[in-house]
């Protein structure tokens, strides 16, 4: 497998993109060190939300997420929604939206056939690394260190901010085994009240009408919906399948000291995979 690694721009922004014969990834490491881009190139297909627009829309520190670009896939840390930290000794202090990793500039070393990121806290002491590379030409794997540079416990979450490019026919593919998902956001106000739980994968709404939680609805629908799993997930892994295009694109997870995301897509029921 040949992996090569080069400076590239990404709009009017630097990048470095991350290539094999298969699949492109394009990374801002001046921007969250976000992974802008991910092209499935036997399709030329683009697997992440681009805005279009020649220019990045960029944000400050502690900015309006949705009002900044909204595309790609950010890195979340330490929160998603923004809040107050509740315990000693940082009681008191902002946690910026959707986190505060996603706006800052990460120093960027290339390691023979990956890249490393890193980034320090602003308003919390912490280091967080990541490394991107591909473990064969369909798979991009991404491992993360968190590094706590304090002496006190730090609450946090960290979540990937991905934003699929889907066709209208995709469908979502989870493990089996889950069995209830919670709505807490749709456009149309079909889901009831934030936290309702619904049966997976097809559930019955408020008004009486089902779901199937796995199809996208098409684009003539103008709705927008978000829920979560209940349960632990059985598997740590999702996919999505591209019905119209003939493959997948999955994200798998392993929960250790050192967080490791995989995604992988592939043709024929083989994968590309974002690990």
């Amino acid at each position: 497998m040949g992996t090569t690694i080069s400076p590239s721009a990404y709009k009017d922004q630097q990048a470095f993109t991350l290539e094999t014969e298969l699949v492109r990834a394009q990374f801002l490491p001046e921007i969250g060190a976000k992974l802008a881009s991910l092209v499935y190139k036997p399709l030329n297909y683009e697997l992440l939300v681009q805005r279009p627009s020649p220019q990045y829309r960029l944000q400050p520190f502690d900015g309006d997420y949705v009002a900044g670009e909204c595309s790609g896939l950010d890195d979340m840390f330490p929160t998603i929604d923004a809040w107050y930290y509740d315990r000693h000794p940082w009681a008191g202090t902002k946690v910026a939206d959707h986190g505060e990793v996603w706006s800052l500039p990460w120093t960027t070393t290339v390691e023979a056939d990956r890249l490393h990121f890193a980034v320090n806290g602003v308003r919390f002491p912490y280091r967080l690394e990541k490394w991107a590379h591909f473990t064969s030409p369909g798979v991009l794997r991404l491992d993360y260190q968190l590094t706590n540079l304090s002496g006190f416990d730090f609450e946090c979450v960290w979540a990937a901010h991905s934003m699929v490019n889907l066709e209208e026919d995709a469908e979502v593919v989870l493990p089996d085994g889950v069995q209830s998902v919670l709505g807490t956001f749709d456009v149309l106000g079909e889901f009831g009240r934030y936290g309702d739980e619904f049966a997976w994968p097809v559930g019955t709404l408020p008004d009486g009408t089902t779901r199937d939680f796995r199809k996208l609805r098409p684009k003539a629908a103008r709705d927008c919906y978000k829920y979560y799993v209940k349960e632990k997930l059985p598997e740590g892994w999702c996919a999505v399948k591209f019905h119209r295009s003939n493959f997948w694109f999955s994200s798998d997870l392993w929960d250790s000291c050192q967080a490791r995301t995989h995604y992988r897509t592939a043709k024929n029921a083989k994968f590309l995979r974002f690990s």
